[in-house]
């Protein structure tokens, strides 16, 4: 949380939020909404989480990284019956997350503390969700190891990574090298092949059930200009609010394009939720 008014590069570059959401958690559900409606990744999340949930319950659920809450606290009010726990090494999310927990008044949440490269000392769990945390991991088979030892027989995983790093608009290539931007402000250290994944999954004794690609060659393309601009606008320069004009004039255009995406059928991409069990 930054202590002043909204600095839009370091929300966009290092996902910092200004202090008024710690006396005003609720509005954190304007950036989920946004996030949910311009992130292709995240309608297949939310939908697959969802289905997930559904057939569950009175059960345990570990978000593994779980940030600001985004695939927490919509589950935790909307499925009653289940305990979810998040976990996270970033204090300032976990200090937001605990203030909405309290306001909100969810009992069925916690979170807490925990460097998820290290064993995970809760009860056994039925699920544990990790969404788009792997890539930033040294130790990566060590944390999946210790997803598959934190779940109880027959429990679930269900795992979001990028994969491939397919480019296609050189301009965006450029600025990707050139430009601060998220990944690498956080030190994304890779981004998977998809045999890759799945080859540590099964190594740390997961069987996968199934497997949803997101961002084909159209859905990259709508992302990268999203991110192009996005990058604009987080420089900080007397010019960013040009980009800002140009997304909001592109935004239909981006949308749709995500859309198209994301209705074709693919058995490949740049992103990879999987669900594997134990």
């Amino acid at each position: 949380m930054s202590d002043g008014k909204l600095d839009i590069s370091s929300h966009l570059n290092e996902h910092t939020y200004p202090r008024f959401l710690l006396n005003h958690p609720q509005l954190i559900h304007f950036l989920y909404w946004w996030n949910g409606l311009i992130l292709q990744r995240n309608w297949v999340v939310k939908k697959k989480l969802k289905e997930e949930l559904s057939k569950l319950s009175s059960v345990h659920i570990i978000d593994a990284g779980c940030g600001e809450g985004m695939h927490l606290f919509p589950f935790a009010k909307r499925f009653h019956n289940l305990q979810f726990t998040g976990i996270d090494k970033n204090e300032n999310h976990l200090s937001f997350c605990k203030n909405y927990i309290g306001k909100a008044g969810l009992k069925n949440l916690s979170v807490y503390f925990h460097d998820i490269e290290k064993p995970i000392s809760e009860p056994l769990a039925d699920m544990v969700i990790c969404i788009g945390s792997l890539q930033y991991i040294q130790k990566d088979q060590t944390v999946i190891d210790n997803f598959y030892n934190t779940l109880k027989r027959k429990g679930k995983a269900v795992i979001y990574v990028p994969i491939n790093g397919k480019t296609i608009l050189p301009l965006y290539r450029h600025f990707f090298t050139k430009s601060n931007h998220y990944e690498k402000s956080q030190n994304r250290i890779r981004v998977y092949q998809k045999e890759e994944i799945k080859e540590k999954l099964t190594t740390a004794g997961f069987a996968i059930e199934s497997i949803f690609y997101t961002y084909g060659t159209i859905g990259i393309i709508a992302h990268e200009i999203y991110s192009l601009l996005l990058m604009g606008l987080g420089s900080g320069r007397w010019f960013s609010w040009i980009f800002g004009f140009l997304l909001s004039g592109l935004f239909p255009i981006i949308l749709l394009l995500k859309m198209i995406d994301y209705l074709e059928k693919k058995n490949n991409g740049n992103g990879m939720l999987i669900i594997a069990n134990k």
